[in-house]
């Protein structure tokens, strides 16, 4: 028979530092000096809490995002995806790319949807807001069209990049995307 729990305990006394939960995990388990390893392996798993599931989600969700390459074009099976100039890039002037989404099939674009594009890593390239929003969209009932402004730095390569937040929808369900698109540019 072990003894039982309380403020005489001889390992709850020694480790006043620790939670009452080591305590009460002890006096589920009948509080006596010769359980200390076990009060210790108690304390070490106190010490150490899990994450949970929270963060596990948190990391995963990050870890794809880091490793999702960045694309100029995407032709899925629900829309197209793709991001051009419109026009020539200048260095030192006003320009701007054209992100146009497609709706293929029984989709169409999501007219309440607040589309985005969060500006990247850029090379030469300084975008005119951090993230362009719903403002700059032109929507149509299969195709949405936005404009990003952007400054090329000087002559030569260029590229501007980021991740463009968008939804399809058909009568019976909304798909909510993201992808990361990339534009390389020559600047003249």
């Amino acid at each position: 028979m072990g003894l039982r729990h309380g403020p005489a305990c001889g390992i709850c006394v020694g480790m006043k530092s620790l939670s009452s939960l080591v305590c009460l995990l002890l006096a589920a388990s009948g509080c006596s000096k010769d359980t200390k390893p076990a009060a210790e392996q108690a304390a070490a798993t106190v010490a150490k809490p899990d994450p949970g599931p929270a963060a596990a989600a948190q990391n995963a969700e990050a870890e794809p995002a880091a490793a999702a390459a960045a694309q100029s074009q995407y032709d899925e099976a629900n829309f197209e995806l793709r991001i051009v100039p419109s026009g020539d890039v200048k260095a030192g002037q006003a320009s701007q790319a054209e992100i146009t989404l497609v709706a293929k099939g029984p989709f169409h674009v999501n007219k309440s949807y607040p589309y985005k594009f969060k500006v990247g890593q850029t090379e030469g390239v300084k975008a005119e807001k951090p993230v362009t929003s719903s403002e700059a969209l032109k929507l149509e009932d299969k195709r949405a069209v936005m404009n990003v402004g952007f400054t090329a730095d000087k002559p030569g390569k260029g590229r501007l990049q980021g991740q463009f937040s968008f939804s399809v929808c058909t009568d019976d369900k909304c798909l909510i995307e993201k992808r990361n698109l990339s534009l390389d540019m020559n600047v003249l």
